[in-house]
């Protein structure tokens, strides 16, 4: 994505001295491209050129995904006490749509926002508070597995000046230190637990 980037005028030195993540790399030419006065025309081109390259990975490694254990069943129960659940993903909507068609998800989700609805991917606050535009939501509890989550929920909740939480799902196996620098309000191991943690915070 860097070496692409480059040949639309983007420097490598842009991108020193942060991780190479997709969404880090997709704000950051865009951070660069408009503070250098790149045309909407040569921004979107650039964006679209980047979506390319993702798009193919994101397909590739998709195909392999399976749910975690008890997601069917954590968000049956979710739906039958009236919470309503919307999606925030740095993935574009047609994979999005493609796994929550092949799981039987599509049913349980209200709205959700993909990187294709957005300028700036999480850990940028954009996305979320689109989110909550979209949903008309006056608070929110935001279960996440990694940083960047995190960072963009809480984000969001400064700006708006409302209510959340950040429920850790630790998939990613963080290990303690780092997940108290994190400081997620709650911490869970399977989704199994999400239903109990919430039912003790309404």
């Amino acid at each position: 994505m860097i070496e692409k980037a480059g040949g639309f005028g983007i420097p490598a030195a842009e991108y020193e001295g942060q991780d190479s993540r997709m969404a880090l790399i997709f704000n950051k030419t865009r951070e660069f491209a408009i503070r250098n006065g790149f045309s909407k025309e040569k921004v979107s081109t650039i964006i679209e050129s980047l979506n390319k390259i993702v798009a193919e990975a994101e397909g590739q490694e998709h195909d392999g995904s399976i749910p975690l254990p008890g997601a069917s069943e954590t968000l049956e129960a979710l739906k039958r006490s009236a919470y309503r659940i919307g999606i925030v993903t740095n993935t574009c909507e047609s994979q999005l749509l493609k796994i929550l068609e092949r799981f039987g998800f599509k049913r349980y989700i209200d709205f959700y926002v993909t990187r294709d609805d957005v300028e700036y991917l999480k850990p940028h606050p954009q996305p979320v508070l689109k989110m909550l535009e979209e949903s008309g939501a006056k608070d929110f509890c935001y279960i996440g597995d990694a940083d960047h989550d995190l960072e963009a929920a809480r984000s969001a909740s400064r700006l708006l000046g409302v209510s959340s939480m950040f429920i850790l799902i630790n998939t990613r196996g963080y290990d303690k230190d780092l997940i108290a620098a994190m400081g997620p309000d709650k911490v869970i191991d399977s989704l199994e637990e999400l239903q109990h943690v919430l039912t003790r915070t309404r």
